[in-house]
């Protein structure tokens, strides 16, 4: 902020004037063409994956506890990457192609490893032309195959399918479908389907499927989530592009 440091001095930045404690006076340089033109195209461009980051965590938000920031920032990057595949568009008008997305695969949209709390490898099946979709849920023993935070006494399986076009019209439909609330104890548990995740036949877009696990803590009869979902691990665990 600029100083008054006399009757008609000052020292700091006015304007484009920028003064010393001398009262030596310069100009600021005015922004080069060729620098401007690149802030305004990179500006375009992280708008475009912001929107593309929003329209994605929105979809899944029913499912989700609270995004920690340095997910967000993780997904930006991911998005990002997916720009850059952009081999056709202007710079400054890249966007987020439906047919890169698959990048996306993998992802923990709560920056927990599902891989690090449900040991066994969870599948889903996608049939675009009749909309039909599952999860497959091994059999798994819950003490040995699922790493539970202090004070669990219950969890749920969870799922979610969405099919979103970033080039489009953004979310065109998503359905979920949460797993039998399960005891936590050494009883070895059967495998199980998700199937109650069918989308409309041939859709259009790019189709996620997302897996999770939400842990609680029963008291006098009512089941609490635990801290709010902080524990909850949600993963995208298939990507399938048109």
């Amino acid at each position: 902020m600029a100083q008054l440091t006399g009757a008609i001095q000052f020292q700091g930045t006015v304007g484009n004037i920028t003064a010393d404690k001398n009262g030596n006076l310069r100009m600021k340089p005015a922004p080069r063409a060729v620098t401007a033109t690149r802030t305004l195209e990179n500006n375009a461009e992280f708008g475009t994956i912001n929107t593309a980051k929003k329209t994605f965590v929105d979809a899944f938000r029913s499912i989700l506890g609270k995004v920690p920031q340095p997910v967000h920032n993780s997904l930006t990057r991911k998005f990002n990457e997916i720009k850059q595949l952009d081999g056709v568009s202007d710079r400054g008008q890249r966007g987020i192609l439906d047919a890169e997305c698959e990048l996306l695969k993998g992802f923990d949209l709560n920056g927990i490893a599902l891989d690090s709390v449900f040991y066994p490898y969870i599948t889903a099946t996608v049939d675009r032309l009749s909309g039909v979709n599952s999860v497959s849920i091994p059999a798994y023993s819950p003490l040995t195959d699922l790493s539970f935070p202090a004070g669990t006494t219950h969890y749920q399986f969870k799922a979610k399918v969405v099919a979103i076009s970033f080039e489009g019209e953004g979310v065109i439909e998503a359905v979920e479908e949460k797993g039998t609330m399960q005891t936590l104890n050494g009883t070895p548990v059967a495998a199980v389907s998700l199937s109650a995740l069918d989308l409309s036949a041939n859709i259009g877009g790019v189709i996620f499927v997302a897996v999770g696990i939400d842990f609680f803590q029963e008291i006098n009869g009512k089941k609490y989530e635990l801290q709010n979902g902080s524990y909850n691990p949600t993963k995208v665990i298939k990507v399938t592009a048109v």
